[in-house]
């Protein structure tokens, strides 16, 4: 039997913040989405680690400047990820994943 996943998008109108990016990955776990997808996160490299440890989950991230584009695709700590293959746009607009997640 196949389980259901829950998915969210989200416009983060720059997440460099902590205080911003605390309180959305709060409300995320909260809700107690499985997949959420976040555009617009003006997140660079350097900000990776953080929010990994902040999220606690698996993170994939595309980056733009730490002004505009970005986008990341956060799962659930609880949820086990497989990356068959994937690729990202070198302007920061998106992730493209060929992923299997088990619940």
């Amino acid at each position: 039997m196949a389980s259901t996943l829950s998915f969210v998008t989200y416009n983060g109108r720059g997440l460099r913040q902590s205080k911003k990016r605390t309180r959305l990955f709060a409300f995320l776990h909260r809700n107690k989405y499985d997949v959420c997808l976040i555009q617009e996160t003006h997140s660079c490299i350097q900000d990776e680690p953080y929010w990994k440890n902040e999220w606690g989950g698996t993170v994939f991230f595309c980056y733009g400047s730490k002004d505009s584009c970005g986008v990341c695709l956060l799962i659930k700590p609880s949820l086990a990820v497989n990356i068959h293959k994937g690729c990202i746009d070198v302007y920061g607009r998106f992730i493209v994943l060929d992923i299997e997640i088990n619940k």
